[in-house]
């Protein structure tokens, strides 16, 4: 090789060698602005604020630095719809919020008005009242001011019943206008709190209920699944497949755990227990789970299309809370207990 062609060819290297450096680098720019984003609105606390960051991780997930740009592209296509999708739902959930705090105002105003007039009109009789018993006051003849003041009496009666009977009736259409209002805002209140596409609890519920349990003193522990091989199901067959999938899951866990024990979504395709009592309960949910939850799993592929059978299970951690311990603390515990058994799981395979 001439030197001519060796100096060509070192500098054709080096500047691929650069082209992959810049590559990396802008890719792991992307990565951190993604990762980033999810945070910030994941602190909202919505449950469609919480799926969004890990819509947004699972995409930081799929970027490597051997990707071409073809394939960042694409990943950054539905990072973009995702965004889109997001700010759209942001914006109709905050105009029907500002939509229902004008009617309740303009409730308020109503009554507010009304109940101003009839205090003019109730005003009005007094000062007639207070003239005529004036005038009667003023009369020679016993008999004129007794029928002057039965007369009045009579009129104070009837104006004093009309009165109740006003005020009563705005009362109540106040209390009805603050229960319709009451009403929206514990379905709020509960949609709020239960995860959208599970139906299951959401991590904000979750978190409550430890606090909750914390200040309390009580014995539980916290139960943390992770199905195993789910992103192979997002990858292979599409985010379509994997949400039915989580959604089956969900519903088999639902069905065995029993009444006084919170379970709820904890973030994609994690799941947390609340259960109440020692390890010893504890360890008997999860033989109830292992037998009917985890198995054969029929899952759909497209809408009205065909599907898949997949054998699903998932590795589990556990941590009975400690006196002293904070809610961060005891799920770390649990999370680290989960992920030791996954990745055994994975050195048995």
């Amino acid at each position: 090789m001439s030197v001519r062609s060796y100096a060509t060819s070192q500098y054709s290297g080096d500047r691929r060698d650069r082209h992959a450096v810049e590559m990396a680098a802008v890719i792991e720019s992307f990565r951190t602005t993604l990762r980033v984003l999810g945070r910030c609105v994941a602190e909202i606390g919505t449950p469609y604020c919480i799926d969004f960051e890990q819509q947004l991780l699972g995409l930081v997930k799929r970027l490597s630095n051997n990707l071409s740009a073809e394939e960042t592209g694409k990943i950054a296509a539905e990072a973009d719809a995702f965004i889109e999708e997001w700010g759209r739902r942001i914006a109709e959930e905050s105009r029907a919020k500002t939509a229902d705090i004008k009617s309740l105002l303009l409730a308020l105003a109503y009554t507010a008005q009304a109940t101003g007039n009839h205090d003019h009109v109730w005003t009005t009789q007094l000062e007639d009242l207070t003239k005529s018993l004036a005038s009667a006051a003023a009369l020679d003849d016993i008999s004129q001011i007794k029928a002057s003041l039965a007369g009045n009496i009579a009129q104070l009666k009837s104006s004093a019943g009309q009165m109740n009977r006003e005020s009563e009736e705005i009362v109540q259409q106040l209390k009805q206008q603050i229960s319709i209002y009451e009403e929206r805002l514990e379905l709020a209140e509960a949609i709020g709190f239960r995860d959208s596409l599970t139906g299951l609890a959401n991590r904000r519920r979750i978190e409550q209920q430890i606090e909750r349990s914390v200040q309390r003193g009580e014995t539980f522990c916290l139960v943390m699944l992770d199905i195993n091989r789910f992103k192979p199901v997002n990858d292979e067959f599409g985010h379509n497949a994997g949400d039915n999938l989580l959604r089956q899951f969900s519903k088999k866990l639902e069905a065995s755990t029993s009444a006084g024990n919170l379970l709820g979504r904890w973030g994609g395709d994690e799941f947390i227990v609340v259960l109440v009592g020692s390890m010893s309960a504890s360890h008997s949910y999860i033989e109830r789970v292992k037998k009917t939850v985890f198995g054969k799993y029929r899952v759909t592929i497209e809408e009205n299309s065909f599907g898949i059978d997949l054998h699903v299970d998932a590795s589990i951690g556990v941590a009975e809370w400690s006196s002293g311990e904070t809610m961060d603390q005891l799920v770390a515990r649990a999370d680290a207990n989960m992920y030791e058994g996954k990745t055994s799981n994975r050195k048995s395979r």
